[in-house]
């Protein structure tokens, strides 16, 4: 979706719920055999219930060794087992499977969570884990750290449509320094992506760690495909503020046209990755890198960010260059509530409101050579439907508004 813009445009967006569905332990038949280790001769209370009843319950004391067993039959469902021992409940979740044939051995991974950086040792120990096929590493995190009452805070990112894991325990993301925060691998290797689109499979190790300075702690660095194509790419944290700030250079920019040359691109893709929450990207292009660009008649560039993706045409690089000479072009895009743009409006609940300024030198930037300046505003298919016009507002700096449509 994409709107001529001056200032600002308001569009609705939604909120995504993400459910998980991650299994602790496992049943092979009809017939069910629970054991367990505790203390020589120690009274255990085991229910085995779902949402709606309680199939089995018992009360049994463990050997002289500390072992206990029950046995029940049950019909195939997933269950909860809690097995209370000295007023302390743990509650698992038990999957039956019937039919008297052995099933296949469950998926198991290796999974730990670490503070060593900060010299808090594990909050999770390494921990062989059973899921089901096809879970995310966000179910598997998420389902563990449920069971075991760890506090966590996260969030999601429409813009790149995942999970972000904003602290656990207690430390999260700035709590030790401007670098710090939670970073995980998968069999040593650590990804670029949410978790929630990483899907583990049988026998991998997963470490969430936590960093105070982007990884150089951990003796590795955060990974970005930089390189790829004609992109230029770079992971930012957001401050404090919840600002993030990137800035393309000069030699960036010679990179990434070469790259076009090879392969034939008509535009320099400018895309950093955020890592964390944030209100506000500012993007600062120097005027030498323009210049680069506005030598090469059939280029232009395309920002794309969580906040919007903007198109500067060709026709527009030419302006930028001839009128605003040694000094840098200054792009902020931000969330504003929409009582900020105008009283006038009554808008909806779900409106979304995204201010976008152009600056040079401070200067703010209202022409743009009568060439018509493109922003996108990221938005569901799950909301939207494809092809169908939505109302938009842009509303400009003195306040004056415009009423158009965008598809």
């Amino acid at each position: 979706m994409y709107y001529k813009l001056k200032k600002w445009i308001g569009v609705s967006f939604f909120l995504c719920i993400l459910v998980s569905s991650s299994l602790i332990t496992y049943a092979q038949e009809k017939a069910v055999e629970i054991t367990g280790q505790t203390t020589p001769s120690t009274n255990v209370n085991i229910v085995i219930e779902t949402q709606e009843k309680a199939y089995f319950i018992d009360s049994v004391y463990s050997d002289e060794e500390g072992t206990y067993t029950v046995k029940t039959i049950l019909p195939t469902g997933t269950y909860a087992v809690k097995t209370t021992i000295n007023q302390t409940t743990i509650t698992e979740t038990m999957v039956v499977r019937g039919g008297g044939t052995p099933e296949e051995k469950p998926e198991t991974l290796t999974f730990s969570i670490d503070k060593e950086t900060i010299d808090k040792g594990y909050v999770i120990e390494p921990t062989d884990v059973v899921f089901e096929k096809g879970d995310s590493l966000w179910d598997v995190t998420k389902e563990i750290l449920d069971d075991r009452n760890i506090d966590y805070e996260y969030s999601y990112s429409g813009g790149y449509g995942s999970i972000y894991i904003e602290s656990i325990d207690g430390d999260g993301q700035f709590s030790h320094g401007p670098g710090s925060g939670w970073i995980y691998n998968v069999n040593g290797n650590y990804k670029n992506i949410g978790c929630d689109q990483v899907i583990v499979k049988d026998q991998d190790v997963v470490q969430w760690r936590y960093t105070t300075n982007l990884g150089e702690d951990l003796e590795t660095e955060l990974p970005y495909e930089d390189g790829v194509g004609n992109i230029i790419a770079s992971q930012i944290i957001p401050d404090k503020e919840g600002i993030a700030r990137l800035e393309v250079n000069y030699d960036e920019m010679l990179q990434a046209m070469r790259s076009a040359k090879e392969t034939g691109e008509k535009e320099i893709l400018i895309n950093p990755k955020v890592i964390g929450n944030t209100k506000e990207i500012i993007m600062d292009i120097s005027m030498d890198a323009l210049e680069l660009i506005e030598k090469e008649k059939e280029l232009s560039i395309f920002i794309q960010t969580e906040k919007g993706n903007i198109s500067l045409s060709h026709p527009i690089i030419e302006f930028l260059v001839k009128n605003y000479e040694d000094t840098s072009i200054h792009i902020s895009m931000k969330e504003e509530k929409l009582g900020t743009f105008s009283e006038k409006i009554d808008f909806s609940n779900q409106a979304k409101g995204i201010s976008i300024q152009v600056t040079a030198d401070k200067e703010a930037i209202t022409n743009f050579g009568g060439e018509d300046f493109k922003i996108y505003i990221p938005i569901s298919k799950k909301e939207y439907k494809e092809k169908e016009l939505y109302p938009v507002v842009i509303v400009s700096e003195d306040g004056t508004m415009e009423f158009t449509q965008g598809r």
